[in-house]
């Protein structure tokens, strides 16, 4: 960027345009394929930074200027309004599902360029967002960003559910008054000249980067302080694994070993090698999705059925990403040689499900057997505790956890089936697409199984997520821990779960 500067002003905007088209196309890839990545990463961001750059050079051209120093006009009305109904658009329309900070990332990033570069006096953006009221909130913004993130973590950790309405309008006035109280006595007497200099500011500033990254440090070199956490009734001499990143970690392990390395949800080379024996005379079965076909994955290897009837591989892909005949896996040696190929993968977007007619197409084609795995229902979950971790926190005030495993076990597990049998989750978007699922798999005459079978029991009113000596098998709202695949893998014995897939 320092070398940038340097050149020309229109051979900077020229070079920071495809910067910015290079960032866009890697975050529209990363929304749909690694989205925690995308979200996160500033290669993935960076365009939405560029705009802002760019529209600042070309202020700074003479056409920018003769564009500043113009009064109103028609086009300035025109693309400050549009860029006002861009924004509304994102806040109304936008929700959890919709892949961010793709392309559908551009509705307010240039909305808000727009209106930068329009929004002069007169027109009528300038004069709403100029009104007294939203010039005080635009003041306390910051602030109100900085706070509310923080107080609403605590408080989901604290409750382990979302605020209720009511709730919600306490909420933001307690931010708002704390935004309020930290600028006045902190933002504002920064600004002002007169109290603090530009190199106490800087000064200040580095110590308290410097501050940051050694409690950054000390925090890897302490692996995270595991101290902090609480253990409850002398828990911590019970068989509970309380960091769920462990447990995922560990689920992977099994197809780590096979691949020699590194292996993961989707694009692995591992993948690509062929993993039968064309002198095993067991019927080979190929599992294909995401991380739920690697759950589906380890409980097969712990079903003597499974084993006893098929030679099992997995190719790990999302499903929208093999709609078509060119797709890798069906060129894969696995695919080639697979007599059955079994859908196991989480529905992500409407395009998963929409790919779906075109996979059956294409494996029924190819004469291979295709059976379909239900999605499975989505637990309730916050940030990385499980509705187990609710459930056992809570019980800690009445039961002994140490001594009385076996009880809290049973509520644990009674509480997750309450939760499945009236559809109490965070997660609606899994019993949509259930129903989905079962309606296409109806519709293509596919052969559908389901995991929740494995997982619940409605004879005795249970859901099998905790043994009685507080042995997880869930790490999520939905996938297996090794204890889990185990336990579930004897399940698939007991209620022949395997009995409609043919061999």
């Amino acid at each position: 960027m320092f070398l940038i500067w340097k050149l020309s002003n229109a051979v900077r905007i020229a070079l920071l345009v495809i910067f910015t088209v290079l960032s866009l196309a890697l975050a529209e890839y990363a929304s749909i394929n690694h989205p925690s990545a995308g979200f996160y990463l500033l290669p993935t961001r960076a365009w939405e930074l560029l705009f802002g750059a760019i529209a600042a050079l070309y202020l700074r051209t003479e056409h920018g200027q003769a564009w500043l120093a113009a009064p109103k006009s028609l086009l300035a009305q025109t693309l400050s309004l549009f860029g006002l109904i861009l924004i509304a658009v994102a806040i109304v329309l936008f929700d959890k599902q919709t892949p961010f900070p793709g392309l559908y990332a551009v509705a307010p990033v240039l909305g808000t360029t727009l209106i930068i570069l329009s929004s002069k006096p007169g027109t009528l953006t300038y004069r709403i967002l100029t009104l007294p009221i939203l010039v005080g909130i635009g003041l306390l913004s910051y602030s109100a960003y900085l706070w509310h993130q923080p107080l609403l973590a605590f408080f989901r950790y604290d409750q382990f559910r979302e605020l209720h309405n009511y709730e919600i309008t306490i909420f933001v006035a307690l931010v708002f008054l704390l935004s309020y109280l930290s600028w006045r006595f902190v933002e504002k007497p920064f600004r002002l000249r007169d109290q603090f200099s530009r190199p106490q500011i800087f000064h200040l500033a580095w110590q308290a980067s410097a501050v940051g990254v050694a409690i950054g440090i000390a925090g890897i070199a302490l692996n995270g302080m595991p101290n902090r956490i609480v253990k409850w009734d002398n828990f911590a001499t019970a068989d509970y694994a309380y960091d769920n990143r462990a447990l995922q970690n560990e689920s992977w392990q099994p197809l780590s070993s096979k691949a020699g390395g590194r292996y993961g949800v989707t694009s692995n080379a591992f993948d690509r090698e062929l993993w039968f024996d064309a002198a095993d005379p067991r019927s080979k079965m190929l599992i294909v999705g995401n991380s739920y076909s690697k759950d589906l994955y380890n409980t097969l290897a712990f079903s003597d059925t499974a084993k006893a009837r098929f030679e099992i591989a997995r190719f790990g892909t999302q499903l929208q990403d093999i709609r078509r005949e060119t797709a890798d896996l069906y060129n894969s040696p696995n695919y080639l040689a697979a007599d059955v190929v079994i859908i196991c993968s989480k529905i992500l977007q409407d395009t998963d499900l929409l790919a779906i007619p075109d996979i059956v197409r294409i494996v029924k084609a190819d004469n291979k057997r295709l059976v379909m795995v239900n999605e499975v229902f989505g637990f309730e979950d916050l940030l990385d505790r499980t509705r187990m971790d609710q459930i056992i926190r809570r019980a800690s005030s009445t039961y002994s956890l140490a001594e009385d495993s076996a009880g809290v076990a049973t509520l644990v597990n009674r509480t997750y089936f309450e939760d499945f049998a009236n559809l109490r989750t965070n997660k609606p978007i899994t019993v949509e697409n259930r129903a989905l699922v079962t309606q296409l798999a109806n519709d293509l005459a596919l052969t559908l199984v389901d995991r929740m079978d494995l997982i619940c029991d409605a004879k005795t009113n249970t859901c099998f997520v905790a043994g009685d000596d507080y042995t997880k098998h869930l790490y999520d709202f939905a996938h297996y821990t090794m204890a889990g695949a185990a336990f579930f893998g004897q399940r698939v014995d007991e209620l022949d779960w395997l009995s409609a897939i043919p061999d």
